[in-house]
C-alpha cells in the first residue's frame, strides 16, 4: 500500500461540516493512507474549525501570496498561521507570471521596487521574491511552478539572500495595495 505523504483538501464546501470532514481525515489517516492532512485555500475561520475538529492536526494551509496578492494577509490567516507555527505553502508565488509582464499597474510598481532591490543584492528579480516570501515569520514554503532547472536555482538561491527589515516592507507595499499602519 503506498501512502500520501501530504493530503489537502481544495477550497472547501459552503456545508463544510468540519467535524464530518475530520473524521475522514483521520479514518485516512488511520489506515495508512496519508502521513499528513492540511488544506488549500481555507479562510481562517473554517481553517481554525477544521483544525480543532482534527486536534490540531492540520499541517498546511495551501495559499496564494506575493508581491500582488495579499488575500491572506487582509484574512487574518496568515496571523493564524504564525501564531500556531503551522507554515502555509505558497502557491504563484510570482503571481504566474504576471509580475514579469507589463499592463497591470500593480505588478509594475511592485517589480521596479524589486528590481530595486535585487540590483542591491546583485541577484535576479524571481530570487528577490522567494526570498521576500520566505523572510515573513509564518515560514512559508513556496512552490515554483517551474519544471526549468534555471528557474528553480533562482528559488533555491533565495535561500542565501538576507533582507533588511525594511525591504520586507518596502516590497510588501511596493503595489500601492498594502499600507503600513
Amino acid at each position: 500500500m503506498t501512502q500520501a505523504d501530504l493530503y489537502l483538501i481544495h477550497r472547501e464546501d459552503p456545508c463544510f461540516n468540519p467535524w464530518e470532514t475530520a473524521r475522514a481525515l483521520k479514518d485516512l489517516k488511520k489506515e495508512g493512507l496519508v502521513k499528513e492532512v492540511g488544506v488549500s485555500n481555507f479562510d481562517p475561520f473554517k481553517f481554525d474549525a477544521l483544525n480543532k475538529a482534527m486536534e490540531g492536526g492540520l499541517v498546511t494551509n495551501q495559499i496564494e501570496w506575493n508581491p500582488v496578492c495579499f488575500e491572506h494577509f487582509n484574512s487574518g490567516m496568515m496571523d493564524y498561521l504564525t501564531a500556531h507555527r503551522i507554515h502555509p505553502m505558497i502557491w504563484f508565488p510570482l503571481a504566474g507570471g504576471r509580475l514579469f509582464r507589463t499592463g497591470d499597474e500593480h505588478c509594475e510598481k511592485a517589480m521596479e521596487k524589486i528590481r530595486e532591490i535585487a540590483k542591491r543584492h546583485g541577484e535576479e528579480p524571481e530570487t528577490i521574491v522567494y526570498a521576500w516570501l520566505m523572510y515573513h515569520p509564518a515560514g512559508a514554503m513556496p512552490i515554483s511552478g517551474s519544471n526549468k532547472l534555471a528557474r528553480l536555482d533562482l528559488a533555491v538561491r533565495a535561500l542565501e539572500v538576507k533582507l533588511e527589515h525594511y525591504e520586507w516592507y518596502e516590497i510588501y507595499a511596493a503595489s500601492g495595495q498594502q499600507v503600513l499602519r
